[in-house]
């Protein structure tokens, strides 16, 4: 479960394996990838709280590296008051194939209340895949993600949309 952009990049700007390396660090791109093709995880990525059309340029990872393909979901944040995707947040864009909706304004942490953004969607379809996890202990990664995506209730136009992605994680389905 990860929050954290890199200032001003998007995932449309990201080329190449190389453009992610030169923006962050080849170690960091290493471990994420040596850690999905050798323990089998999924990393879950806020899209950013930009009201941008593009996700964050690190939830371009899978674009460019195969290691990443079904070991990456990218999160972003719906409105419940206005019933579409919040204002502040990023959309799917390119992500699209991997990408999910969940809520993401007006939550509670318990000691604050109307907390707001894709790095509190993030830990929702977090919390999903744990239990997915520990209710089907056999499944890949690669399973629990398309499991993920199968289930989500679509929004916006029917199909995977840039705006929404797959659409709202929907556990009970």
């Amino acid at each position: 479960n990860a929050s954290w952009v890199i200032k001003n990049r998007y995932a449309t700007q990201i080329k190449s394996r190389n453009d992610l390396v030169h923006a962050t660090d080849a170690h960091f791109i290493e471990s994420m990838e040596r850690a999905a093709r050798e323990r089998d995880a999924i990393f879950v990525w806020a899209a950013g709280n930009n009201g941008a059309k593009q996700s964050g340029a690190i939830s371009a990872l899978p674009l460019v590296s195969d290691d990443m393909v079904g070991h990456f979901v990218n999160v972003v944040a719906w409105d419940n008051e206005t019933g579409a995707l919040a204002d502040f947040s990023n959309a799917c864009g390119i992500t699209k194939d991997y990408c999910i909706t969940a809520p993401g304004t007006n939550l509670s942490a318990g000691y604050s209340s109307n907390i707001n953004g894709t790095s509190f969607a993030t830990p929702i379809v977090t919390a999903a895949i744990a239990v997915i996890r520990e209710a089907f202990p056999y499944m890949k990664s690669t399973q629990i993600t398309e499991l993920l995506f199968a289930t989500a209730r679509d929004l916006g136009v029917v199909g995977v949309d840039e705006p929404y992605g797959h659409g709202m994680l929907d556990l009970e389905r």
